[in-house]
């Protein structure tokens, strides 16, 4: 329901944090394991054909917005929640557990339904989480090519893991050998692995669309998220163009991050990451890459070449959470 049960050892994750067993792989718990974050401020602007990034834990002035901590009603909260693990499907409920298979071969609007099962305040993960994280792993990295930075992730593989597989890799962990798997912020599998869909992001025709939160504190007008980008805020200047499963060479700047636009690049220039598109429909994000997509998984990785009611093994996606303000 949006109320911490127990902490978690973050260097393993099957105990509490006090000691004792935890509920990690409990599929009869009510809870799921989730990350908690703090209200984060951020600042973004690009001048002179540099990107800046800026974060703080109070504004410095009133351009200063903390996108993730708004409740679905348009107040701040103090804490948000993303997902530990990779969405699985227990009982048509989607969770964040551990041991468990990944939830594959569903469209958008049942795994939104599985993930709303578990309450009003969860949905599956949203844009504005991702672009904040993408900020904070370039600015902690110091560079855009995170696959060498924090590892390659599961990228090379022929086979899906289960759930649960990176529980003793501490909060930040990786390799460069394409197998084991990549865990940023303690989450596990951020990219690679599978691809994961998150809401807030489509490109309809040609035009990218995008909502940050999930009222219309973002001035968007839908009052929740959808599939079809009705009511969404209209990304000028930001058709895709470039090679199709290219890298990505240029992003367009807003006030809420960056959004990818040509793929012309290299695996080792500007972000670094994959970047599949048509605009010949409406498709709706999925972002990480999978375990067949080698360097051309990452943080920036995107996938937007799919309509809502696409489904395959290879993709689907994970919890989100944002509990009402407390009043």
């Amino acid at each position: 329901a949006g109320v911490v049960d127990h902490y978690l050892n973050p260097n393993d994750y099957t105990k509490k944090a006090e000691g004792g067993a935890s509920k990690v792989a409990d599929t009869s718990f009510g809870g799921n394991a989730m990350m908690e974050w703090p209200k984060i401020y951020t600042k973004r602007w690009e001048e002179g054909g540099v990107y800046h990034f800026r974060c703080s834990d109070t504004p410095q002035d009133e351009s200063w917005e903390c996108w993730s901590n708004y409740d679905r009603l348009n107040n701040q909260i103090d804490h948000f929640y993303t997902p530990i693990y990779f969405g699985s499907n227990v009982s048509s409920k989607l969770r964040s557990i551990s041991g468990q298979a990944n939830m594959v071969n569903q469209n958008a609007t049942t795994e939104i339904n599985y993930a709303k099962a578990n309450g009003s305040d969860w949905y599956t993960e949203v844009l504005a989480d991702r672009l904040l994280i993408q900020d904070l792993l370039v600015m902690m990295g110091k560079s855009t090519d995170c696959q060498t930075v924090f590892g390659s992730g599961r990228s090379n593989a022929s086979s899906f893991v289960n759930t649960g597989t990176m529980n003793s890799r501490g909060m930040f962990w990786g390799s460069n050998n394409g197998t084991d798997g990549v865990k940023v912020f303690g989450m596990e599998h951020l990219w690679g692995n599978m691809l994961r869909r998150i809401a807030g992001w489509l490109n309809v025709n040609g035009t990218q669309k995008v909502k940050l939160t999930r009222g219309t504190h973002d001035g968007s007008t839908a009052t929740d998220y959808n599939t079809d980008g009705n009511g969404y805020i209209s990304v000028s200047g930001a058709t895709f163009s470039g090679s199709y499963g290219g890298y990505i060479s240029s992003m367009k700047t807003e006030a809420y991050g960056r959004i990818p636009v040509t793929a012309s690049g290299s695996s080792s220039t500007f972000e670094a990451d994959g970047l599949w598109y048509t605009n010949a429909n409406i498709t709706y994000a999925f972002v990480g890459g999978t375990l067949a997509d080698d360097l051309q998984c990452g943080p920036f990785c995107a996938n937007m070449s799919n309509g809502p009611s696409h489904s395959d093994s290879y993709r689907s996606t994970a919890l989100s959470c944002k509990p009402l303000a407390t009043a």
